[in-house]
């Protein structure tokens, strides 16, 4: 590709500045910028990456359908939301104008197993438009390529378990709630738990009504288990609360958490395959105290030997912010359609300016 990667922001908070920073560092263009917050509407985006004027001025979030084919991007990077359901209408109108996009969107990353209908959806808009969308970010480095690497290291495995910690303070009200901060045990199981704790059979309505709520872990072990070649069979999920030991102050809930409360919950997925490899893996969200940090723990479990890696306080949003635009060049030269990173080389560190790399 001989001109530079024209680039549109979806979202500038912190993640879409800081992808919006990384991008012009990888010799991008970002020819716009689109936002529904009204105080940074109209100004440069300069004023959000923190550097000299762009001449890009933020729009109106609004506006984004009515302007984004005047634009023609090469791709538009989406940091918004988590849920596909949420995203879906911004994802839509890329496909319908034939531009590729990128999300952060924790369950964009393998929608497939979740909300079903919209990818598919997606996908026949995006091949008929000639244009490819995909989901990355933090949890495909974390929780899927650093664990298929590993395991080509392995002679057989048997099961793989990981665990990713996160301090509800530093997410807001929204995650502390859909973890139970604050809440009694009572309250948590009838609010919450039960609508993690459902059968095989309920989860399938759910995902054919375009209900279903995945956790973090839920996409990802499927993305995981396509890219070892394993075959999914059956997949499950809970919620399982975590009760303050002391008395624990939370920021985000503007009180403390009394002792026998709870401080958050973890959500576990449990990932069955026909080859007989089980990858079972949790999110903990908890309101930390002074002895808690964020983590990132997986084992490998051998016929006889474990191999475990961790990775301590890991710099999760920049992590995020710079996977989504190393991956700029792999999801414009993919196929079209809704096209899981799981079917692209491995993503990598751009050493060149990112148009080296568009075939």
């Amino acid at each position: 590709m001989k001109n530079k990667v024209k680039v549109v922001q979806y979202g500038c908070g912190r993640m879409g500045s800081i992808c919006m920073k990384y991008a012009l560092d990888k010799g991008a263009e970002i020819i716009g910028a689109f936002d529904l917050n009204p105080e940074i509407i109209g100004k440069d985006i300069s004023v959000r990456i923190g550097c000299d004027p762009v001449g890009v001025a933020i729009s109106d979030a609004k506006n984004f359908e009515n302007e984004i084919g005047n634009l023609n991007p090469d791709i538009v990077v989406v940091t918004t939301l988590s849920l596909v359901k949420d995203i879906y209408p911004v994802l839509k109108i890329c496909a319908e104008k034939g531009v590729n996009a990128i999300t952060s969107c924790e369950e964009a990353i393998y929608p497939w197993n979740s909300a079903t209908h919209l990818t598919k959806e997606l996908d026949l808009i995006a091949k008929k438009n000639d244009c490819t969308l995909a989901g990355s970010g933090a949890q495909e480095m974390q929780w899927c390529s650093m664990i298929n690497n590993l395991a080509g290291s392995l002679n057989k495995i048997v099961k793989i378990t990981g665990v990713t910690q996160n301090n509800v303070d530093d997410y807001g009200i929204a995650f502390a709630n859909s973890f139970g901060a604050g809440m009694d045990l009572e309250t948590f199981n009838r609010e919450l738990a039960s609508a993690y704790n459902l059968s095989e059979q309920e989860v399938e309505t759910q995902i054919a009504k375009g209900e279903f709520i995945p956790g973090f872990m839920w996409n990802s072990n499927a993305w995981l288990a396509e890219k070892l070649g394993l075959t999914v069979t059956k997949q499950t999920q809970k919620l399982v609360p975590h009760a303050a030991e002391k008395d624990t102050p939370s920021k985000t809930l503007g009180r403390t958490i009394p002792v026998g409360q709870l401080k958050g919950a973890s959500q576990i997925v449990n990932t069955q395959t026909k080859e007989g490899v089980v990858i079972e893996s949790a999110v903990k969200a908890i309101v930390y105290g002074p002895e808690d940090f964020e983590y990132n723990d997986w084992v490998l479990h051998g016929e006889s030997e474990e191999l475990k890696v961790s990775l301590p306080e890991p710099p999760t949003v920049e992590m995020t912010c710079a996977t989504l635009i190393n991956r700029i060049p792999d999801v414009i030269n993919a196929e079209a359609g809704y096209t899981t990173t799981s079917k692209m080389p491995n993503c990598k560190y751009l050493v060149e300016s990112m148009e080296n790399y568009v075939k």
